[in-house]
């Protein structure tokens, strides 16, 4: 309730109310003030404690997905979204007209509708969010990506599947089938950023355990495009190769 009075106080004192003694409805908003300034200060104290603790799920569901408040945020305040431009301006480059998209832990979607904007490609977005579709007004699919996904009104295989800031989410015992949905729905190739394995070569032999090959120049430029520096560290593109030419799925992990 004192949060609400203050929002009450401000919007009267900018309506010039009560003007004789304005001071005195400051004071509600002194004292949220004084609240925020207690609880930062606890969290000083308490959170180095917390943070390197692994036993629960930082803002996320059990399978790594994140709480729908997030997704319904962004829905309310597109804005606020981190949308690498510099990233998707290169794809532009990278993807040949007329292809088809998978962007796989899409959140709202925003990476699908600015490529759709651009009418080179037609991208989909899917996400694991409870109720995203709903959230979304059906702009994106709920898919859990740490099970197996078959997407029952596009069973075929895109042309491409991009994957942003999601692996690293995964929970490491069900990577293996997070990868395999990856590769399950990739017909020509594959952009996917970081991995739960910290070294980039091992989630390079992962991946390419799966029948890619990762496009070493076109890794590059990718990177090089990037605007988000966490983005651009462990972005790489990967094309489908001859399966006798891959190793074994089972034998990676």
């Amino acid at each position: 309730m004192l949060k609400v009075s203050t929002l009450w106080w401000m919007f009267d004192l900018g309506q010039y109310s009560n003007t004789n003694n304005p001071a005195k409805h400051l004071q509600a908003l002194l004292k949220v003030l004084q609240q925020a300034e207690a609880l930062f200060a606890e969290l000083l104290i308490n959170l180095p404690e917390v943070l390197p603790r692994s036993d629960h799920f930082w803002g996320h569901q059990e399978h790594g997905m994140f709480m729908n408040s997030t997704v319904i945020y962004r829905t309310l305040f597109p804005e606020s979204a981190i949308l690498d431009k510099g990233l998707l301006r290169r794809l532009l480059r990278l993807l040949p007209e007329g292809s088809s998209l998978a962007d796989f832990g899409a959140l709202d979607g925003q990476y699908s509708s600015w490529l759709n904007d651009t009418g080179w490609v037609t991208a989909f977005a899917f996400d694991g969010v409870p109720g995203v579709t709903d959230i979304t007004d059906g702009r994106v699919t709920e898919v859990d990506l740490a099970e197996r996904v078959h997407i029952e009104w596009h069973p075929q295989a895109f042309d491409w599947v991009l994957c942003l800031e999601v692996a690293e989410h995964i929970p490491v015992e069900l990577e293996h089938q997070f990868l395999w949905n990856l590769g399950r729905h990739a017909k020509q190739g594959l952009i996917l950023h970081g991995t739960q394995t910290s070294e980039l070569h091992e989630s390079k032999r992962r991946v390419e355990a799966l029948g890619f090959l990762q496009d070493v120049g076109a890794t590059e430029d990718l990177r090089a495009a990037c605007e988000v520096p966490w983005i651009a560290a462990s972005v790489a593109v990967y094309r489908r190769v001859d399966a006798e030419e891959a190793t074994d799925a089972e034998e990676a992990f």
